[in-house]
Order: C-alpha cells, then sequence, then structure tokens
C-alpha cells in the first residue's frame, strides 16, 4: 500500500519538533547534578550555602550577561553584543553564550543563582 505524501503542514510541524528537541538538549547544562529537576528553592539554598567570593563570581556574570543583552535588546547582533558585553567584563563571547545556556530555561529572578551555582558543577567533575 502507498503511503500518503506529507502535507506542508506535517512537514512544518516535524521539522518544529525536531528543532525544539535539539534546542533543548543544547541549552541543558550537561552537569546539574546538584539542583535536580530545577527546584528554585534548592537552587536559592544552595546558593546561600556558598562562600562570598563565589556570589560576587557570579554577580560579575550576571552583570555580563545582562549587559551583553541590553546590547543584543538595543539592535546589536548576537554575536557581536555578545562580543562587545564580554569584553567588557574580560571574558570571551563563547562564555557569554555558555552562561546564556545556563540561564536558558530558568526565570530571569533566578539568573544570579544559576550562575553561581555553576561554579560548583565545574569544581565537582
Amino acid at each position: 500500500m502507498k503511503r500518503k505524501p506529507a502535507t506542508e503542514e506535517e512537514v512544518h510541524e516535524a521539522l518544529v519538533r525536531e528543532v525544539r528537541m535539539q534546542h533543548r538538549e543544547l541549552s541543558e547544562p550537561r552537569d546539574w547534578r546538584c539542583i535536580g529537576d530545577r527546584d528554585e528553592k534548592a537552587l536559592w539554598k544552595r546558593y546561600e550555602t556558598l562562600p562570598q567570593k563565589a556570589r560576587n563570581d557570579g554577580a560579575r556574570r550576571l552583570a555580563a550577561i545582562l549587559e551583553s543583552r541590553g546590547l543584543w535588546i538595543n539592535g546589536l547582533g548576537a554575536t557581536a553584543s555578545a562580543n562587545l558585553g564580554g569584553r567588557r567584563h574580560g571574558v570571551s563571547a563563547r562564555t557569554i553564550f555558555r552562561w546564556r545556556a545556563v540561564i536558558f530555561s530558568w526565570d530571569k529572578r533566578d539568573w544570579l543563582a544559576a550562575l553561581t551555582v555553576m561554579r560548583s558543577w565545574r569544581d565537582a567533575r
């Protein structure tokens, strides 16, 4: 029996599902062990246990992200905004993109904690 050809809508929906799945996989940090199921309370509880130096590092990361984001919102391209914002804060554009991936699925009010706790994931390896 011949299979009925897919309509344009079906093809489009399949492609959108595939892209969303790939985007989700790419944006998820590889090592999220200390947070579990994206629990905000656990995230902030972990944040509270960190030393002040780690909190300052998280605040520095957040400042770089917010500046880069502001440049992007005001019309600069994504790469150019990451380059400029990163340069102003002494980090590479790649680092800005990596930090963006960490905060991608968090609410904006949780970005500071997510960027601060991120340090402990790298150290835990």
